[in-house]
């Protein structure tokens, strides 16, 4: 065997956002026919968990096209945001037992040896399969990998596969499709079948498994994963097992399937996501008196924080079916409110006194939403939207209609969304993919002369500003600068604002003893703070994450100028700018 790592992938964009990596050949067999996987990445700036999956077939039919909309579970992960991974293995017509769990881990090393540039993470690899699948998918996570871990896994999900090719009630039947993976029936072969038998193999390093099995399956008795679970538990190894009543092979006779896909995805949170997620964005706001936070996360949830307290205030708010990408606060009426976008596609409102979601989604975009600010137009309260669709919308919150046609201009996702006003002219600021800034009349909804370019790499936020009377905007990128705009001549405001070494993920703007700030959140772990006047940094970097810095956000509390950042390292921490620490 051949693996292939010469060359990098290339992939595509769908217009969901979704990069696809299609017909890739990760390793070539003499003999054989060269062995295949294709890798879907959701939108977003990852690294995402991987999944990899393993289709069914008895091992000697089907390749890795089959079942990939089964039950909806590749768009439910990619939703929820995990990679996928579609692999062939040669079958049982091809090669005999273990040839499939070398192609599987073939696959698997590939994958990671390219984590980087398909913004996955090698650390959160989960093997999932059905049937035939389902057993290999478990052999693979129990497979002796090398001692660099190139074919690790993390867990491992297997739905009604066998467990024991040993046949210990009696032999199988002449055309059982055992006897071609093991190359003879076992009795002939039984070291290779105990080989190729999961509840042979469990070990006390196995990682965790969840078993789906139907009750009343008899093409693999519901006894085959009850087996299995026991023997990982008897190495103390973590195993979970749901049993579906009644239901039959490939879950034939299960009137909520749906459910069975949500609780292994969840298994899926609970192993690669644990203790808790990234936060991915953040915002600040004022709750009758209280200074709180509002972060959504990769988790789906909005969550509310007291930042006087440091505590979250009541439960989670649920509702999104992907991760939540951005947050903003207004006042709708008289109620403190939220709004949230989300890979799913969707906009949602939250009554921040109440705790609770209000109305129905707000649905439109035809890709995942990264981005949304709200501001006030012509005494509408008003939200502004970004998607990876390339549009940007604007919808009454009143109503939750869009109001008017998409904003179209853009050619890349877009990122990063500011609103403010420019003399009497309520505007939007875009960032993008396309490595513009881009300003927009909220009242006639048009773009407002030409792109504001100049940063030589995606922007990933834009904050607002005025400084010496003049309205700004303030750009973070990928190319690791922060650049400030004068909105009126549409002009870049000195030099590019230079220290970060990773790329600029957040920017938010505040007022530290009279002067006009940024606060900037890198890849780089670090917080800045900038001299908007000057472009000169303040102090030394905030340092203290041990990840990357995805959010940042600005408010007073106690009379004390603070930042928030929301980190890859699955914190929030709480900075006090006057004292350039942590509080």
């Amino acid at each position: 065997m051949s693996e292939n790592y010469d060359h990098p992938p290339i992939g595509r964009a769908t217009s969901a956002g979704v990069i696809e990596y299609t017909d890739v050949i990760v390793a070539r067999f003499v003999g054989y026919r060269p062995l295949e996987c294709d890798l879907r990445v959701p939108p977003g700036r990852g690294p995402w968990p991987v999944v990899i999956w393993v289709h069914g077939g008895a091992w000697r039919t089907g390749t890795r096209h089959d079942h990939r909309g089964a039950f909806g579970l590749h768009e439910r992960l990619l939703a929820r945001g995990y990679a996928v991974a579609d692999v062939d293995y040669r079958l049982s017509a091809e090669t005999v037992y273990p040839g499939q769990l070398l192609d599987i881990q073939a696959a698997i090393r590939w994958v990671r040896r390219f984590a980087s540039q398909l913004c996955v993470d090698p650390n959160r690899f989960a093997v999932f399969g059905d049937s035939a699948g389902g057993h290999l998918a478990v052999l693979a996570a129990l497979a002796v990998t090398p001692a660099d871990g190139s074919a690790a896994v993390h867990a491992v999900v297997d739905w009604y596969g066998p467990t024991d090719l040993t046949f210990p009630d009696g032999p199988p039947t002449a055309d059982d499709p055992a006897i071609a993976l093991l190359g003879g029936p076992p009795a002939d072969v039984p070291e290779l079948a105990r080989l190729g038998s999961p509840v042979y193999q469990a070990h006390p390093q196995a990682p965790p498994l969840l078993c789906v099995h139907g009750t009343d399956d008899q093409n693999v008795p519901f006894a085959a994963s009850q087996a299995l679970v026991a023997a990982w538990q008897s190495h103390g190894a973590h195993a979970e097992l749901i049993a579906v009543p009644g239901a039959k092979h490939c879950f034939k006779g299960c009137t909520d399937i749906n459910t069975l896909v949500e609780q292994s995805i969840d298994f899926l949170d609970r192993t690669l996501y644990k203790p808790s997620v990234p936060p991915e964005q953040v915002t600040c706001t004022d709750l009758d008196g209280t200074s709180i936070a509002v972060s959504g996360t990769s988790d789906r949830m909005v969550r509310m924080w007291d930042l006087r307290t440091r505590q979250q205030i009541g439960k989670p708010l649920t509702g999104h079916t992907g991760g939540v990408s951005a947050v903003a606060c207004t006042i709708l009426g008289d109620i403190p409110t939220a709004v949230s976008s989300s890979w799913d596609g969707t906009l949602r409102k939250w009554d921040l006194r109440a705790r609770q979601q209000i109305g129905q989604p707000i649905a439109g975009h035809t890709g995942p939403v990264e981005a949304v600010a709200c501001t006030v137009v012509d005494s509408t309260s008003v939200a502004v939207s970004g998607s990876l669709d390339r549009t940007v919308r604007m919808w009454d919150l009143g109503t939750g209609r869009q109001i008017g046609q998409p904003l179209a201009g853009h050619t890349g996702g877009i990122k990063a969304v500011a609103c403010t006003t420019l003399g009497n002219t309520p505007i939007a600021v875009t960032g993008s993919e396309d490595r513009t800034v881009r300003v927009w009349d909220l009242r006639i909804r048009r773009q407002i002369g030409q792109p504001l370019a100049g940063h030589t790499d995606g922007i990933n936020a834009v904050a607002c500003a005025v400084v010496n009377d003049t309205p700004i905007a303030v750009s973070g990128s990928g190319d690791r600068t922060v650049r400030i705009w004068d909105l009126g001549t549409g002009r870049q405001i000195g030099q590019p604002l230079v220290g970060h070494t990773g790329p600029v993920e957040a920017v938010a703007c505040a007022v530290l003893d009279s002067a006009p700030v940024a606060v900037t959140g890198s890849g780089d772990r670090t917080v800045r703070i900038w001299d908007l006047r000057n472009g000169r940094q303040i102090g030394k970097p905030l340092a203290g994450h041990a990840d990357g810095v995805s959010a940042v956000a600005c408010a007073v509390v106690n009379d004390t100028p603070i930042a928030v950042s929301g980190s890859l390292d699955r914190t929030l921490q709480v900075w006090d700018l006057h004292a350039h620490t942590t509080d």
